[in-house]
């Protein structure tokens, strides 16, 4: 068919191509493709944010965060359950959001929940004037997750890292160094003392 119509397209004749096109015909999903989405399917189960990396990723908490951490674990664990269990019930909700209200607190608070709302694939906005001024948190059926690691024990696991140890073959050197000295200063001192007490007894006060 297709060497009749060039045939005719070389006499000059007019021809129509729409028997040579198949309307109905799909795109095969490559190996690469089939891989894509099944990766897709998984990060959505396991919660994971980007399918492409592994869960095991470090959450890169902002210093904000980590101070407020240090400041006010109470706070920051209730916050993280209430995320976590705002997150697992849009996974498991028909609806494609949740929301969750937080209650009226300072703009210190509310900028925490903010922060940490991004940790978890959610969006937050501010209601309200101050002083009932609130966060509503909003999480997504197919875009939120769960972090690899909450915040608290980031900031546990980093700061038994960072902290700095001294072993005892470091610091017994330096203590003895410092009690030599002392004792040879002493000694020093005691010699010094004799001799001006033996020049004192040897003065003839009748010559």
């Amino acid at each position: 068919m297709l060497a009749t119509r060039m045939m005719d397209m070389q006499a000059g004749n007019t021809v129509s191509l729409d028997g040579l096109i198949r309307k109905d015909k799909k795109i095969e999903c490559s190996e690469e493709c089939f891989k894509l989405e099944r990766n897709k399917r998984v990060s959505l189960a396991l919660q994971i944010r980007n399918p492409d990396l592994s869960s095991k990723i470090t959450p890169k908490y902002s210093d904000y965060l980590k101070d407020f951490a240090k400041k006010d674990a109470t706070f920051c664990s209730k916050i993280h359950e209430d995320m976590a269990k705002l997150v697992q019930i849009a996974k498991e909700s028909k609806q494609k959001t949740r929301l969750k209200s937080f209650d009226c607190m300072n703009r210190n608070k509310r900028q925490f929940i903010h922060e940490y709302a991004e940790q978890f694939g959610c969006l937050s906005e501010s209601f309200d004037a101050e002083p009932k001024r609130n966060v509503v948190v909003t999480a997504f059926r197919e875009k939120s997750w769960l972090p690899a690691i909450s915040l608290l024990d980031y900031v546990k696991k980093f700061k038994k890292l960072s902290a700095p140890t001294i072993s005892a073959s470091t610091a017994l050197p330096v203590k003895l160094t410092t009690l030599a000295k002392s004792y040879s200063s002493a000694i020093s001192n005691s010699r010094s003392l004799s001799n001006e007490s033996e020049n004192k007894e040897k003065v003839d006060w009748f010559a």
